[in-house]
């Protein structure tokens, strides 16, 4: 039962029985660090030197230093006095002494990445929060256990070069958000198309067929109420693992800079959770260029259309492996859909207890399930419902809550490097191999690999 993040008592899963069933995940807690001041020898691009011209330096002097020294511009600032600058080929630490040197250069350095001078610890649930940081603390939640300190993805540490683009987006497909969550009220995507007064004005003013669909779109009451009051649950719950808010109040999720697309399909009615209402949706955060997309459901039938939709979606697809403890590399035929997709850009998550080993109810395969991250005893947003009369924060479990740990990833990277935002197979490769090995996972995912937030953006 959901409660106030004063009390916070356990959670029992959510379950919904449907044409596509949600696999339910949790989200996770971890202690907290204490803030620390930047390193500055922590490297942004290992080979990026960070140009400052000096004010009496011209255009065309820029051009002969960038000739000379065989440079090619990265980017510039307005005024065009600082560049960042690679030397294809050539040492950076070379390079960089030979351009000290110039006389229309007045410094030149590294492009180091800097901390945020911000502490997590403000946040009054962090402890709680493991899959964060787990110093072997002990969480009473759905179980009572103890972690193993080590046992998380890095995701305070990560948090320290920075919270995630404003303008990276993250379309949580699922049964709805609750954007009336102090957590969760400033990560709301909102259409540009329908901003201000047009978001009320009973016109569908963008022309895409959705009427004031201003924060995302009901695919299953087909309307433009993205949360329905007494629902949405396990939706609002993913919300949170992925961007709940840095904000001195409840949790924090994986990437609490950028912006949540809510697209509601499912819910406890029978004629929700179609196929044809997930395609839907998937074909909607595809309009709107939206890169990275949590499916934290699935079910055992596959279908051609969902992964035709999927695969021109342009989009990284992190899928919930799902719940039923199996292996989906079996000649049974047994498999979870869409996560069973065979498609380049379906990222497949398994959950991961707080002592590093595969949680009990997770699927897993060692060529068909790609990584594992948090999915057991996490805590995360909740909304108003029988047990909460105005907002909660409440324990779940499920590879549904795994799932949401990587799109978090995926989204923080992204904001750090751009590029792999329009390159979904590319971004899948790196949050694959980067994450931190588990020998207790070994040969049960492809990776046998845990999430690893912070060696990602590195």
């Amino acid at each position: 039962m959901p409660i106030r993040a004063s009390a916070l008592p356990r959670v029992p899963p959510l379950f919904a029985h449907l044409a596509l069933v949600v696999a339910l995940i949790a989200i996770a807690v971890s202690a907290v660090p204490h803030a620390r001041a930047a390193d500055p020898g922590r490297p942004g691009r290992a080979d990026e030197l960070l140009v400052r011209y000096r004010s009496t330096s011209t255009p065309a002097q820029r051009r002969e230093v960038a000739r000379l020294y065989g440079l090619t511009g990265l980017g510039a600032d307005a005024s065009g006095r600082t560049e960042v600058v690679v030397a294809p080929g050539r040492s950076p630490a070379a390079v960089e002494r030979k351009l000290r040197a110039d006389p229309a250069i007045l410094a030149v350095a590294p492009n180091h990445r800097r901390e945020l001078a911000l502490d997590p610890s403000a946040e009054p649930e962090i402890g709680e929060e493991w899959g964060m940081r787990n110093t072997g603390q002990r969480i009473v939640g759905i179980e009572d256990v103890a972690g193993s300190s080590g046992v998380d993805i890095d995701g305070l540490e990560a948090l320290r070069y920075g919270v995630g683009s404003s303008n990276v987006v993250v379309a949580v497909i699922d049964d709805g958000i609750d954007f009336n969550h102090p957590d969760l009220g400033q990560r709301a995507w909102t259409n540009p198309g329908e901003a201000g007064a047009l978001g009320a004005n009973g016109i569908d003013d963008d022309g895409n067929g959705y009427i004031d669909d201003v924060n995302g779109w009901d695919f299953c009451n087909d309307d433009n109420t993205v949360h329905d009051p007494g629902e949405d649950g396990h939706g609002t719950h993913v919300a949170g693992t992925i961007a709940a808010s840095l904000d001195g109040q409840g949790v924090v999720g994986v990437a609490p800079g950028v912006r949540l697309m809510a697209l509601k399909f499912i819910d406890d009615s029978v004629q929700c959770g179609l196929d044809s209402m997930a395609v839907e949706a998937i074909d909607y955060a595809a309009s709107f260029g939206i890169r990275i997309i949590n499916a934290s459901w699935g079910g055992e039938a596959p279908s051609t259309v969902i992964d035709a939709a999927i695969a021109s979606s342009g989009a990284l697809f992190v899928a919930a492996a799902g719940n039923d403890g199996r292996d989906l590399d079996r000649s049974d035929g047994y498999r979870f859909y869409p996560a069973s997709s065979n498609l380049a850009n379906v990222i497949s998550v398994a959950a991961i207890d707080q002592t590093g080993h595969l949680a009990e109810f997770s699927n897993y395969g060692r060529r068909s399930v790609d990584l594992a991250a948090p999915g057991t005893n996490i805590l995360s947003t909740w909304p108003a419902d029988g047990d909460c009369s105005a907002w909660c924060y409440a324990w779940n479990a499920g590879t549904s809550m795994a799932a949401p740990h990587v799109s978090g990833a995926a989204a923080l990277v992204a904001s750090h490097r751009p590029s792999l935002l329009v390159d979904p197979i590319g971004l899948r490769a790196r949050l694959m191999a980067r994450g931190r090995t588990m020998p207790a996972t070994a040969g049960l995912t492809v990776t046998g690999r845990m999430l690893n937030v912070l060696r990602v953006i590195d």
